[in-house]
């Protein structure tokens, strides 16, 4: 999160979201006919801030006159806009300054090692980080090849007054059209409405419904120029929403081929694992799982993970009636992440388990005594240590991990074993 006049720490009740869709101008026009809203003096301003809205806009409750501004904002912004997949997430970016950059929040692209833009029309191309203010929360993305004939967002430079009218278009929660088809068409570049409610040197607060995914996007002046970035939602509270204002980007222009890649954190994530393990083995064993696990660069996974199971059986092909195993297990593995979303991950791991297993098998004999037959009861316990390297692939949406490792038999294949786990990640 941002700072906001305050220091970071007191910010952390914050939610980002993703990003909302820029509006462009053509040959440098505004995006709607705003007249010269723009002239710099505090009436003018106060004139130009709904310039180009209908008659009757500036009044709230004239809800049905405020439509046709909204419908003629949508459709001149939308081509502007774009959605910004990374390894880590999603979020939302608009085209600015030139053909070839989108502007978006930085906490969008921040720690990413890959960044997907998909314009308007579904083309999808790669993106990277050109300039970034990490205080303000603003970047500009250098897109792998220009946009034709797409207007570039303009900046509304005059003066932003509470009251304003304002619009957003963005992605919000865009991930689960992805995954359920009844919400295509739905989540992504979506309108929402509302006012200038602060103004701050560094910041807006408006009450538009924002939510994860709108980050990134731009708070649009009626006139279809950007005020500010959408930054971030004060999770505590209803409808309290900051953008980044719109000169911080405009700064970032001058710093275009001049600054470094942004650092990015070497362990990204870090994580706990309660869950229920099952080797099938003879006999079939489950019980109790723990492990840690950090993440690397958000890519490469390092996990320790111990296990506590038991079961009983009679094996196959044996003159044992019963047996019953208690295995303490220790497994360290290492894991590549295939797929790295908000949501939902795919990895695949290679490492090794540590088995120490006590074994107790129950024999029963029928004997002759030399004047009746009777069954004779023998216990036989044992303890056996066994490492075995493992393969394994994992499953993990939200907080939910679904493993599946097969472990190799080092001196025999029938030592070889299946594995599953379900565990809780947090």
């Amino acid at each position: 999160m941002n700072r906001i006049g305050m220091k970071r720490g007191l910010l952390v009740a914050w939610l980002s979201l993703c990003s909302v869709p820029a509006v462009a101008a053509d040959d440098g026009a505004a995006l709607a006919e705003s007249g010269s809203a723009e002239s710099g003096s505090a009436g003018s301003d106060a004139a130009g801030s709904d310039a180009g809205a209908p008659a009757g806009l500036a009044t709230p409750a004239l809800a049905d006159a405020q439509r046709p501004w909204l419908e003629q904002l949508y459709e001149r912004a939308r081509p502007s806009v774009v959605r910004i997949t990374t390894n880590l997430g999603f979020g939302t970016g608009f085209l600015f300054h030139g053909p070839r950059y989108v502007a978006t929040a930085y906490h969008v692209v921040q720690n990413s090692t890959r960044i997907h833009v998909v314009l308007n029309d579904g083309t999808p191309l790669e993106a990277t980080i050109s300039a970034w203010d990490a205080e303000h929360d603003v970047a500009l993305l250098e897109l792998s090849t220009e946009v034709a004939r797409t207007p570039v967002l303009l900046p509304y430079s005059g003066q932003v007054r509470v009251g304003m009218s304002v619009a957003a278009i963005g992605h919000p929660y865009s991930d689960y059209s992805d995954v359920d088809s009844r919400m295509s068409g739905l989540l992504k570049w979506s309108l929402t409405e509302g006012i200038v409610g602060g103004v701050a040197s560094s910041w807006i607060q408006t009450d538009a419904a924002l939510n994860p995914g709108n980050s990134g996007g731009p708070l649009l002046a009626a006139d279809g120029r950007v005020l500010g970035v959408i930054s971030a939602h004060l999770t505590e509270a209803e409808g309290i929403n900051i953008a980044a204002r719109i000169h911080h980007v405009e700064e970032l222009v001058k710093q275009i081929g001049r600054q470094p890649p942004p650092a990015r954190r070497v362990v990204t994530g870090a994580a706990f694992e309660l869950g229920w393990s099952v080797y099938y083995t003879e006999p079939t064993l489950s019980g109790l799982l723990l492990g840690f696990g950090i993440t690397l660069v958000d890519v490469f996974d390092l996990r320790l993970r111990a296990a506590y199971t038991w079961g009983d059986g009679t094996p196959a092909e044996s003159l044992i009636a019963q047996r019953q195993v208690t295995r303490k297990a220790v497994e360290a593995e290492a894991g590549y992440n295939l797929w790295h979303g908000s949501s939902f991950s795919f990895s695949l791991q290679g490492g090794a388990g540590l088995f120490f297993d006590d074994i107790e098998d129950t024999t029963f004999r029928v004997v002759n005594d030399g004047s009746m037959d009777v069954v004779a009861v023998s216990t036989a316990k044992d303890n056996e240590t066994r490492f075995m390297p493992l393969l394994g692939a994992t499953a993990q949406l939200v907080g939910l991990r679904l493993n599946y490792s097969y472990f190799a038999g080092v001196t025999s294949g029938d030592d070889s074993q299946h594995r599953f786990y379900f565990a809780l990640s947090y």
